[in-house]
């Protein structure tokens, strides 16, 4: 496993695992595509269930 320097810091110092705000997604989007060529649909009807959980929290 590589980890970078703050995940080391993390690891030896045991923080909180709260991250820097540099490493959040920019404006709180993830974006993200699904080939659906290489899911069942039931596998991209529970990614996107996922996904809808996500959302709310």
């Amino acid at each position: 496993m590589v980890l970078d320097e703050e995940q080391l810091d993390i690891v030896r110092n045991k923080r909180n695992g709260l991250i820097a705000q540099t490493r959040h997604w920019p404006n709180g989007i993830v974006y993200y595509y699904i080939n659906e060529a290489d899911f069942t649909p039931e596998q991209v009807q529970h990614v996107e269930l996922g996904v809808r959980l996500l959302q709310t929290q």
